[in-house]
Order: C-alpha cells, then sequence, then structure tokens
C-alpha cells in the first residue's frame, strides 16, 4: 500500500504536515492525546488516554493516564492515577502519580498525592498529603543456577595435563577412552 504525500505548505522550507491517511502508528499516538484547552470545562471520567493536557477546567471522577500535564491556566480537581505527572497549574483533589511527579514553580496542589519520585521547583505551593511509595524496579529475569558438580572419583581422565605426552598419543595411534555412567 502506497501513501501519496502532499505538503500542504510546500514554501516553507522542512514543513513536515501532509494530507492523506494517517500511518497507524502516528494514529495511536495521536488519538489517545486529550487536550482541554483553556476556557473548556469538562466533568466526567477519564479512562485509556495516554497523555492528558490540562489548560482549562477538568472536574474528573476518576482519570487512568499515562502522563498528565496541568499547564499554568488548567485546573484539575478530583481524584486520578497517572504514571507521570507535571504539574505547572492547579492540582485539587486525589492523584497517584505511580512514576515521577514535577511541580513547577506556578504549581499548586491541594488535596492528597501519592508519588514514586518527587521534584519540586521554587515557588511551588503544596497544601497537601504527600505520600511517598518507592517505585518498583522493573522484574529481572531469573538468573541461572549453578548446577551440583557430579562427584569425580569413578570419572577417567579423557586427557592429560598440558605438556605431558601419553604413551597412546606417542605411538601415533589412537587410545580408546571410556567414561564412566551412572553412580
Amino acid at each position: 500500500m502506497t501513501i501519496e504525500k502532499r505538503t500542504i505548505r510546500s514554501d516553507i522550507p522542512g514543513h513536515q504536515a501532509y494530507l492523506g491517511p494517517a500511518t497507524p502508528q502516528q494514529t495511536q499516538e495521536d488519538d489517545r492525546r486529550l487536550l482541554i484547552g483553556p476556557g473548556i470545562v469538562l466533568r466526567g471520567e477519564i479512562e485509556s488516554c495516554e497523555n492528558l493536557v490540562v489548560a482549562g477546567t477538568v472536574h474528573a471522577a476518576g482519570l487512568k493516564s499515562r502522563r498528565i500535564d496541568i499547564a499554568d491556566t488548567g485546573l484539575f480537581a478530583g481524584t486520578g492515577e497517572a504514571q507521570d505527572a507535571i504539574i505547572s497549574g492547579h492540582l485539587d483533589g486525589e492523584l497517584v502519580v505511580t512514576g515521577r511527579l514535577l511541580v513547577r514553580a506556578t504549581g499548586r496542589i491541594t488535596g492528597k498525592v501519592t508519588y514514586g519520585s518527587l521534584e519540586v521547583e521554587p515557588g511551588a505551593k503544596i497544601e497537601a498529603a504527600l505520600v511517598h511509595k518507592p517505585i518498583e524496579p522493573a522484574p529481572q529475569p531469573p538468573r541461572a543456577q549453578k548446577l551440583p558438580v557430579p562427584e569425580t572419583s569413578n570419572v577417567e581422565k579423557l586427557f592429560p595435563a598440558s605438556g605431558v605426552q601419553t604413551p597412546a598419543l606417542s605411538e601415533g595411534r589412537p587410545k580408546v577412552y571410556r567414561r564412566a555412567t551412572g553412580v
């Protein structure tokens, strides 16, 4: 399948916006981003959102997102859960951030926040209960187990120590070696 790419503004060098169908990769990334612009008020529950950007007002009964960004003009009121969060505006409610929480100098937090790691810029206002929940490390693959060393008292050595010639090798004919099996 070939996709015809037509430039919207050909007079701008390096402009990459094209008309035509989006590729599946672009669709997945772009379709799961929600932007609440200035002056917009949203009430409800938000699920399956990769990145929530709040520049307006959001009253959420529940939020599940990979990332939440609250802009300088934004207000998020309610409860939510995100992997990472950047707060530049106002957060009022309860938020669980399993990863990194960054509070910018213009950010204000009231309520309760549970976080994995925290970074606060000077000037931020926090009137909230902060609860640290350590980030759990990614599961490691199981390590190879050491096998027990077998008993060697009933085994004939196949090769001599280095530099030592055996009579069979010096005579030019191979010697038959046998290994013990069993106990």
